[in-house]
């Protein structure tokens, strides 16, 4: 009788065992046949075939931003509405004159303009990834300046300072405000002649401020974002493109684990 019963749950196991293969192998077979019929001429289909019609869709388009003319003196300067400037040839920096002090001439000579300089590197990342490191160490370079900010390397622009956060009486800052932390004299007075006979200024300086990456809690503070929406529109990488389209982005990660560590 004990034998019987050992017997007919043996068969009942190996049943359910079979079952359960013949179920496994249906669904192998089906996800085989579904990748087949539905996922692989997807892909071909927007890899391959319709190469032209991704490329359009995905390819970001320059956005036109309204800039409104009744704008508070009190609110932050409205970057994207900013004329941008055409940046001198004869400098490896993004740098520009514009008339000194009340003189609005037209003259060619340089003699009355004020050189201004605007970074042409921006390092930025999570805090602790090694950002400060980096930044001494392009600096030890004869052709890179350190900047005025914190540690000769933070300006604190983007993301605080021109709205005002950690400022002397919460003054927001502006771009051309920005430029006075860069050693634009330097940059002007060494120049190097090249095959032409011209002179050409290979200094560059650049800022290193890691929050530009993670701090975008003014991101309502934008004049082209509206205020009681939950998302904004336009971010700090909207502004940076329209002052500098051309400048140098370093970010820098780290493994969590490891950084967590490291405070």
């Amino acid at each position: 009788m004990l034998h019987s019963v050992y017997k007919m749950k043996h068969i009942t196991r190996s049943f359910f065992g079979l079952c359960l293969f013949g179920v496994l192998v249906i669904l192998i077979s089906l996800q085989i046949d579904l990748r087949q019929k539905y996922i692989q001429p997807s892909l071909e289909a927007l890899f391959v075939h319709n190469t032209e019609v991704f490329v359009k869709e995905y390819t970001v388009k320059p956005e036109k931003y309204s800039c409104p003319s009744n704008v508070s003196s009190t609110r932050v300067e409205d970057i994207l509405c900013l004329e941008k400037r055409t940046f001198l040839k004869n400098f490896k920096n993004p740098c520009w004159y514009e008339p000194s002090g009340k003189s609005q001439s037209s003259s060619s000579s340089v003699q009355n303009k004020t050189l201004r300089c605007l970074p042409y590197f921006h390092i930025f990342g999570v805090c602790k990834t090694g950002t400060t490191d980096l930044f001494f160490r392009l600096i030890q370079h004869p052709q890179i300046l350190p900047n005025a900010g914190v540690l000769g390397k933070e300006t604190w622009f983007w993301s605080w300072r021109r709205y005002g956060e950690y400022t002397d009486g919460y003054t927001k800052v502006t771009v051309k405000q920005f430029t006075r932390a860069f050693d634009a004299q330097k940059i002007g007075e060494t120049k190097m002649s090249i095959e032409d006979g011209s002179q050409y200024s290979d200094l560059i300086t650049g800022h290193g401020d890691p929050m530009d990456f993670w701090d975008h809690k003014h991101w309502r503070d934008i004049h082209q974002n509206d205020p009681y929406a939950n998302v904004p529109k336009v971010m700090t990488p909207h502004l940076v493109k329209h002052v500098l389209p051309n400048i140098k982005l370093i970010l820098l990660l780290r493994e969590p684990a490891e950084r967590y560590f490291f405070y």
